[in-house]
């Protein structure tokens, strides 16, 4: 599935129903040549360079939690080549290049924009500093121009120049310099990766690494989900059907479903005993009415045994049906208002919708 302009048009014009998932969901093979531990940024990366400069498409990428939730999905959206030390110039450079064809190559918006970077100085020292750090970039092939308090006062005019701690002296600017969105850079990398035949095993945490004359010969993993009696998840529910005696741990920001309708924590708690949950059925009919059908796609409310609604935050609506008496029993915990939300096993759960708009997934 490749994105165009025409695609995303006539996709917004039939509702957004031909979109198709954008990696694979495989089951994990007995041996593979190369198996590489973690999806994030670098993981993920390795396993699409392998594969596309190397050929090498024997390859997994074993994730405990979901493809780009962990540091990549946090870290600063900076791009530069800025650095200075041998070894970092050089890195760096390079990886700007790459930045700056990633986006056309993945066929991927990876929210890449070069608007420019500057790095302000406050002293004497610190521009000398500066000084020699622009010349390094000029020096390796990048771009860097020192910038006076005037010339610093022409691109951020907003700044408090006379600060009494940190006077603004000037700056150091790279242009090519900008921002990323770094989790779409690792889903762009995984698609990349998917579609060239790499396996992406979610879901799977590497417990030990099995090791004989001193070379690695296979990986202890959790993906055994038959096995397990516990299973922690922040987004998806497991493909393999789950059993009586097992426990499923949901990491869930806010599972009060009606939170962002209601702030008032007496008030929800009120419209639950007294089962009002009209505002949840308006805000499902604007959708429709806004786009023809029911456009939640994720953190779709559901009612368990046919009285209470919860947020079942964050799987994607076409998990909902894995709730409905599910032999499993599904404890939701919520940090942030230190409760655990649970769904016994065997208990019904229906997804909320309406007789002329039924849910689907």
């Amino acid at each position: 599935m490749r994105f165009s302009a025409l695609r995303i048009l006539s996709e917004g014009l039939t509702g957004n129903r031909g979109w198709r998932p954008h990696w694979r969901d495989p089951e994990p093979k007995s041996e593979y040549d190369i198996v590489i531990i973690g999806g994030g940024g670098h993981g993920l990366s390795t396993a699409y360079y392998l594969a596309r400069e190397h050929g090498l498409r024997n390859v997994a990428v074993l994730e405990k939690g979901y493809l780009g939730g962990g540091n990549v999905g946090r870290n600063t959206t900076i791009v530069r080549a800025n650095y200075f030390l041998p070894g970092n110039s050089e890195f760096y450079s390079h990886s700007l290049k790459l930045w700056e064809g990633l986006e056309q190559e993945l066929n991927y918006n990876v929210m890449h924009s070069q608007r420019g970077l500057i790095n302000l100085f406050h002293s004497d020292g610190q521009r000398d500093a500066f000084a020699r750090r622009g010349n390094a970039m000029v020096n390796q092939g990048d771009d860097a121009e020192l910038l006076d308090r005037d010339g610093v006062r022409k691109h951020l005019p907003y700044l408090d120049f006379d600060n009494i701690r940190f006077p603004v002296y000037g700056g150091l600017l790279h242009r090519r310099g900008g921002t990323a969105r770094h989790d779409a850079v690792a889903w762009g990398y995984a698609r990349g990766a998917s579609d060239r035949g790499v396996d992406l095993i979610q879901n799977c945490e590497v417990t030990g690494i099995d090791i004989a004359n001193g070379r690695v010969t296979g990986v202890q993993t959790t993906e055994r989900t038959t096995d397990a009696t516990i299973i922690q998840t922040r987004h998806r529910i497991p493909e393999t059907k789950l059993r009586a005696g097992q426990t499923m741990v949901y990491q869930v920001p806010i599972p009060e479903p009606l939170r962002w309708l209601e702030p008032s924590e007496t008030e929800t708690r009120t419209m639950h005993a007294r089962a009002e949950y009209g505002s949840m059925h308006v805000k499902l009919y604007e959708d429709i009415a806004h786009h023809g059908h029911i456009a939640t796609t994720y953190d779709y409310p559901v009612i368990v045994n046919q009285r209470y609604m919860l947020r079942p935050s964050p799987i994607p609506k076409f998990d909902n049906p894995k709730l409905d008496r599910s032999p499993a029993l599904m404890l939701f915990g919520a940090g942030r208002e230190k409760r655990v939300y649970a769904v016994p096993p065997y208990t019904t759960v229906k997804s909320l919708d309406f007789a002329d708009h039924p849910f689907t997934v």
